[in-house]
């Protein structure tokens, strides 16, 4: 409604335009496909990996005749504006899409500081109306309700513009995304490092004992491959859960890993006879693990359903069954999927090609 009340300011063949800003690429062609599809204005979309950041005034000129909405995301028109191939003062209407980021040194909080208020302090040339979009006007984790007021007053004076929204406070902390967090604590106690040694040195054992009882089999090289490569995997999130959750929960990973019914072995599949030598190994790995963990009637381990146990212990280890369940459960999900990784794919630079290889293209061209 906004873009067609003043489309009659910037219609072609008019020299203005409006810009549409949105903070993520992917919301580019998500809020142009919903101008083309309300509006009969002409849409052009723009984002890094288009060469934006190679193009000159001229072609940015062919852009401004052709297209009356510019969506594209802020650094373009900040990189836009500092090389002066758009005015600000060519724009009638600035939208601003998730409009909360505007502070400290977001790009949409630079397109006003550098350009915006400079053109309206000045009172030379004219600026665009702003109009800003956003779900949650205050960005911030655990501020008081007192603090809301003055970050809203702060985002008027940046856009220039006036707030509307919940007039009670309380209405208005329903509606900030970041929870007020609460902490508790506890002792940790860190394993040994004799003891550490001792039980990652089980483990290596462990690992050559079971390797030695396959070269005694009659298997194919592969199968003898896969399983020593299960081992080394399961060995290290063992250690790992070892290092990170305790002797009790690495005992009680190697324990499920060990079971017939369990969803941890996320790597390549292996044959019926390989899955169950994999899982003696955990079943052994298990064993050496409870050899360690403190029992006997000064300590016990309870699963805490309830609040009931024996009176005459001295020593309780104190485990929440459903926080005990899914804490291993992820935990040794993480841990497998870290492990399993064989490969990292780098993602391209975003931006288009780089300007030397661009230059390059262009000398051979010339040489040619």
């Amino acid at each position: 409604m906004l873009l067609r009340s003043y489309a009659y300011l910037f219609r072609k063949p008019s020299p203005y335009f409006n810009v549409f800003l949105v903070p993520q690429v992917v919301l580019v062609s998500q809020q142009a496909e919903a101008l083309k599809m309300h509006t009969d204005l002409k849409v052009g979309m723009y984002w890094g990996e288009m060469g934006v950041d190679f193009w000159d005034s001229s072609t940015w000129q062919q852009e401004v005749d052709k297209y009356e909405v510019l969506v594209m995301t802020p650094a373009i028109l900040l990189d836009a504006l500092r090389h002066s191939f758009l005015k600000m003062n060519m724009i009638k209407v600035l939208i601003v899409d998730e409009c909360h980021h505007a502070g400290g040194k977001h790009p949409y909080a630079c397109i006003m500081r550098e350009f915006y208020h400079k053109d309206l302090n000045s009172a030379i040339s004219e600026v665009p109306r702003i109009f800003g979009m956003t779900a949650s006007l205050v960005k911030t984790k655990g501020a008081k309700l007192d603090s809301y007021w003055k970050k809203i007053h702060e985002l008027e004076t940046l856009m220039n513009s006036k707030v509307f929204t919940c007039v009670n406070e309380s209405v208005l902390a329903g509606f900030v995304p970041f929870s007020t967090p609460h902490f508790r604590y506890y002792e940790h106690m860190e394993i040994p490092s004799s003891k550490r040694a001792s039980l990652v040195g089980m483990l290596e054992n462990l690992t050559t004992k079971h390797r030695f009882s396959l070269a005694t089999l009659d298997l194919k090289a592969s199968t003898v491959d896969s399983i020593e490569k299960r081992l080394r995997k399961i060995s290290s999130c063992l250690t790992y859960c070892l290092d990170d959750l305790g002797i009790l929960l690495a005992q009680k990973a190697a324990q499920s890993l060990s079971t017939s019914q369990n969803d941890f072995f996320l790597w390549d599949q292996l044959n019926m006879f390989s899955e169950t030598f994999v899982k003696k190994f955990c079943s052994d790995a298990s064993q050496e693990f409870l050899v360690d963990i403190p029992h006997g009637l000064d300590w016990g381990v309870t699963n805490m359903k309830t609040q009931s146990w024996a009176s005459t212990w001295r020593k309780v280890i104190v485990n929440l069954f459903a926080i005990k369940l899914f804490a291993l459960k992820y935990a040794c999900d993480v841990a497998c999927t870290v492990l399993r990784v064989d490969q990292i794919i780098m993602a391209k630079q975003a931006g288009g090609p780089r300007r030397d290889a661009a230059q390059a293209a262009g000398a051979g061209a010339e040489e040619d």
